[in-house]
């Protein structure tokens, strides 16, 4: 996903979007199984 119009730190952006993404399709993953 690329957000368009805000800045975001190449290594911590990418680590952050990472962990969001991993967290919410864990939570997702328990909530559905």
């Amino acid at each position: 996903m690329f957000f368009e119009g805000i800045p975001t730190l190449s290594q911590w952006g990418m680590a952050l979007m990472a962990l969001l993404m991993l967290g919410v399709g864990l939570v997702g993953f328990r909530r559905f199984a």
